[in-house]
């Protein structure tokens, strides 16, 4: 008796896969006699084994103060944690009491999935305000009118007048992302001078 699973061994919600059960029948059967055998399949979530998402690329700034017309900011430190999924942003002052945390997130699995605001967790202490922005999909960032040569000044500008840190693309709550496809998070924090830590983590 062979049983032969499909090609593709992955199951999403609400698919089915066929099975071919080959049975070989011996001479030395008993004739109008029961045989009884059983099948177990054993499933697991996928994601278990592979973390769909994963931080690829970070930006962390936080205001300082204007110097002829300049933005100055403070750059946070960045540790990146569990295999890309946790990351920990640590500012020393924070002296302009307001900051800007920039992530690109990858697909790491070889298929389309959803990302979505509930999949991204932010912890935060002595924080008075958390925004955040979500763009994609994308297969280059540098193109995407999110990312490159931005001003965190301008952000917060644009923010409080439009509600968004870019007012010609719009944020999203969730997007399908595609294999190797990117997503940028945009997070705006805001909160009393002293040092801060934030701790974005991505889950499946």
């Amino acid at each position: 008796m062979t049983l032969v699973p499909p090609t593709d061994i992955e199951l999403d919600p609400g698919e089915s896969h066929k099975y071919v059960l080959h049975i070989e029948v011996l001479q030395s059967i008993r004739e109008n006699s029961t045989y009884s055998f059983r099948i177990e399949l054993t499933y697991t979530y996928w994601a278990n084994h592979k973390k769909c998402f994963k931080f690829t690329s970070y930006k962390s700034h936080a205001f300082k103060l204007n110097m002829k017309y300049t933005c100055i900011s403070e750059e946070g430190f960045v540790s990146l944690m569990n295999d890309g999924s946790k990351i920990v942003v640590k500012f020393s002052e924070f002296k302009g009491g307001w900051g800007w945390i920039g992530l690109v997130i990858s697909n790491n699995i070889g298929k389309t999935v959803t990302l979505s605001r509930d999949n991204i967790i932010v912890y935060a202490d002595d924080i008075d305000d958390l925004k955040v922005f979500l763009y994609g999909p994308f297969t280059s960032v540098g193109n995407s009118g999110v990312w490159g040569h931005v001003s965190i000044c301008d952000m917060l500008i644009n923010t409080n007048k439009d509600g968004s840190p870019f007012p010609d693309i719009s944020p999203s709550s969730h997007i399908n992302l595609p294999s190797n496809g990117k997503a940028i998070l945009w997070l705006f924090i805001e909160g009393d001078p002293g040092p801060k830590e934030i701790i974005v983590e991505l889950i499946s």
